[in-house]
């Protein structure tokens, strides 16, 4: 098997491609030589191992195996950063775009004008109450940064609902609300990961919250308390509140508001 045979393999050259200056690996560290970059190196000594496992110990194949995977969760470290980014930089675009100041969409989103600069320059992730506060001030649908799971009817069966998020945020939610004329109310699921906190923020309106699993801690108007599965919460969305997990495990939290999140062209906050 030559060297071009053997990239492809692990997907690093197309059939047409020639080597550059070997013919065939005299050894792994032939490979750092041939300028494939870091992360070729690492799959190709790792593909040479497998080869030749009388050459290589079990040791430095398990370590190998170990380069490989922590490479891949840098990329996807990465990643996810860049996603992050993204966002920030297709809100900084629509809001200079409009002219607008940070104070001025941060007023409208009823957001710090601090939070909504780390969101900008990729440093912060909003909810998608905060990203839905920020579409109005930019008179943009929500749909216009987040891809948002559509439901049709008045019910919805808990085995088709899927869960969606923000770019590259940890928080999940299943959608549970339809939109109709006249509606008043929305509803999802949230699904808050263990570490996660969200922005302080406060809107017009009424939020109601009950528990499902977990324990979540709960802000409001500088006092902190604890809910578990079962514990519930109603309270006006003018008060500065917040919520975090700071538990190991997983929290899951319906949440119903007045606050419009999947609706347009409303007037009031957002939340969840």
């Amino acid at each position: 098997m030559d060297v071009v045979q053997r990239r492809e393999i692990v997907g690093l050259v197309g059939p047409d491609q020639q080597p550059r200056r070997f013919d065939r690996f005299g050894s792994p560290e032939a490979v750092r030589q041939d300028g494939i970059g870091h992360r070729g190196s690492l799959l190709l000594k790792l593909f040479y191992s497998c080869q030749n496992p009388c050459n290589t110990s079990a040791m430095e194949r398990d370590s190998l195996s170990t380069d490989v995977a922590g490479d891949t969760e840098d990329a996807a470290l990465a990643a996810r950063e860049a996603l992050v980014s993204n966002l920030g930089v297709l809100i900084r675009q629509e809001r200079q775009k409009r002219k607008l100041t940070l104070v001025q969409v941060s007023e409208k989103a009823r957001l710090s004008p601090a939070f909504l600069s780390l969101v900008e320059r990729g440093m912060a992730t909003p909810s998608l109450g905060s990203l839905a506060g920020i579409a109005f001030a930019l008179e943009l649908p929500v749909s216009t940064f987040v891809h948002v799971s559509s439901t049709a009817g008045a019910i919805t069966r808990a085995s088709q609902r899927h869960q969606f998020g923000i770019e590259a945020s940890d928080l999940r939610y299943e959608r549970l609300s339809t939109v109709f004329p006249g509606q008043q109310m929305d509803a999802v699921i949230i699904h808050v990961p263990p570490g996660y906190g969200a922005e302080t923020i406060a809107h017009v309106g009424e939020e109601w919250l009950y528990v499902l699993n977990g324990q979540l801690e709960l802000v409001i108007d500088g006092e902190a308390a604890t809910l578990g599965p079962g514990d519930t919460c109603h309270f006006r969305g003018d008060t500065p509140h917040s919520y975090s997990n700071r538990g190991k495990k997983p929290v899951a939290v319906i949440w119903v508001g007045t606050v419009p999140v999947f609706r347009s062209n409303e007037s009031q906050g957002f939340h969840p």
